[in-house]
């Protein structure tokens, strides 16, 4: 059994939305033994209408529109809904729409939302979602993106190497690290004029929306973020 599955309610309890975070890919894989031995080996395969598997570095309003039509729709197989939402980053206007999705919940429909830091969402979306805090990879990201932001040029190419080895070692670190990045960034401004500061995390929140679309290079990525984002 997943280490997920000991966390969620017995059968038949399951809240309408979870909020999970921790590392994306890590949780991804997880939650879908979870819910295979909750509702058969049948449910998660996507070719399963019921089962929701969605993908975005940077969610958008028409994907919350998306969701909300989704949702709408009955059961085909008489049973529940899951949609699995792996999101990066998300915009206040989508999150006002994802509200309103949350707000009215659809019986036997079931959201999991993750994401690898709460901060990125509105205390309200928050709120309307049982939070579950699932590893610790985080931690460390968050203390690599502070060495990298404090980093000279040439420390930070090193970092940016480390992290390229352990994707190639299979850890999908990408959007973990650039949000984590972004808040550090946020956190280190009190030194900078709100230009220059804005410049850069305009620099990171665009490496996060490319880093989800097909072809993005995660090396071409971060090595440009060395080179613009500026040290502090």
């Amino acid at each position: 059994m997943s280490k997920l599955a000991n966390l969620l309610p017995p059968s038949g309890s399951l809240h309408h939305a979870y909020l999970i975070a921790g590392n994306q890919e890590v949780v991804r894989a997880e939650l879908a033994e979870a819910l295979t031995g909750r509702f058969g080996p049948d449910f998660v395969p996507t070719a399963n209408p019921d089962y929701l598997e969605f993908t975005q570095a940077s969610w958008g309003i028409e994907d919350s529109r998306a969701l909300k039509a989704w949702m709408s729709r009955k059961p085909i197989g008489g049973g529940v809904k899951c949609a699995v939402l792996l999101i990066s980053s998300v915009t206040s206007e989508a999150q006002n729409a994802l509200l309103k999705t949350l707000e009215e919940p659809v019986p036997n429909t079931h959201f999991f939302i993750i994401t690898s830091r709460t901060a990125i969402f509105l205390p309200t979306i928050v709120s309307r979602c049982q939070v579950i805090e699932f590893g610790g990879s985080t931690d460390q990201l968050a203390m690599e993106a502070k060495r990298f932001l404090e980093a000279d040029l040439p420390e930070r190419y090193i970092v940016v190497k480390e992290l390229l080895d352990r994707q190639a070692d299979g850890e999908k670190l990408g959007p973990d690290f650039l949000n984590a990045l972004l808040e550090n960034y946020w956190r280190s401004q009190s030194g900078h004029s709100s230009e220059i500061g804005l410049r850069g995390a305009e620099a990171i929140v665009r490496a996060l929306e490319l880093s989800g679309q097909r072809g993005g290079s995660l090396r071409l990525l971060l090595e440009h973020l060395a080179a613009v984002v500026p040290i502090g």
